[in-house]
């Protein structure tokens, strides 16, 4: 949730909390403590971590990551450094893992703004967009397979564009896999934008093929207009509150590879459930102790 543009869905659904593992990332002179307390039984000691620092403020970067052989299994999380000015309150991450089933590992790049306007350009370590929120996977081979992003023209690695549109787009998610691109969700415009696909034969949309030039390693797309449920602005775009529910809007597809690891993210602002990747803000709640 976000104070100018409200709920970001990129995926939802629930866990029970000891189906979840807990990474914490804190400031320095964090102090972190693990230990038994009190529980119903008090014969019986309950495990506890629990995060500590003195000062007028903190912060506290939380991953809730699935537990058990539905994974993914993560490796290291590791937070970008970011020029953005205090107020945006914009945050990056990277985040490494593994998926059981294939054994096939991945790499997470994760960027958050939670109080900036969108359309401004910002760094996040070697990463770069100018939304409020983006979100990449790629491949152990370094490979890009899945790309989400909202209020945004663009992002970028190091050395090269991953997308890039010619206006702002309110929001759009990609699944690649080669030599196939889905377009799984769209608001606004996405005629002339690249991605970053190399040797694609085929692009769709709601099940309907769209046109597309390659321009080396870039898909270029043509118009959605007349494509699937008509394209254009606003096409795909949903609000499920079925609560349990792990379709991307726009897509039936429950089998969205973002999947158990990130449903919605959280930039210093309640949630109405529990979000798998939160940054918390000023003094402790009860709320965020319970985070």
């Amino acid at each position: 949730t976000f104070p100018s543009t409200g709920e970001i869905v990129v995926e939802d659904f629930e866990r029970l909390v000891p189906q979840e593992l807990l990474w914490v990332k804190g400031q320095a002179d964090t102090t972190f403590v693990v230990g038994e307390g009190i529980g119903p039984d008090l014969s019986v000691p309950v495990p506890y971590a629990m995060v500590r620092r003195t000062g007028t403020d903190a912060t506290f970067d939380v991953l809730h990551a699935p537990h058990g052989s539905e994974g993914p299994t993560i490796t290291d999380l590791s937070v970008l450094p970011c020029d953005a000015p205090e107020s945006d309150s914009a945050t990056g991450y990277l985040v490494s893992g593994s998926i059981p089933a294939t054994g096939a590992g991945f790499s997470d790049v994760l960027l958050l703004v939670g109080r900036g306007a969108g359309s401004t350009e910002r760094s996040f370590g070697d990463y770069g967009s100018d939304g409020i929120f983006a979100w990449a996977r790629s491949s152990s081979e370094g490979e890009l397979t899945h790309l989400v992003l909202a209020e945004a023209t663009s992002l970028a690695d190091a050395t090269r564009d991953l997308f890039r549109a010619p206006q702002p787009l309110a929001s759009v998610a990609f699944a690649i896999t080669p030599p196939a691109v889905e377009i799984l969700s769209v608001d606004g415009e996405i005629a002339d934008s690249r991605l970053l696909a190399p040797e694609t034969s085929q692009v769709t949309y709601q099940g309907s093929d769209v046109t597309f030039t390659q321009d080396g390693d870039y898909v270029v797309f043509g118009s959605l207009t007349g494509v699937g449920g008509g394209g254009g602005a606003g096409a795909g775009a949903s609000d499920d509150d079925s609560g349990c529910g792990c379709a991307v809007p726009g897509t039936d597809d429950p089998a969205y590879p973002l999947g158990t690891l990130f449903a919605l993210l959280l930039a210093g602002m309640a949630r109405r459930r529990r979000p798998l990747l939160a940054r918390l803000w000023g003094r402790p709640s009860s709320r965020s102790r319970r985070e």
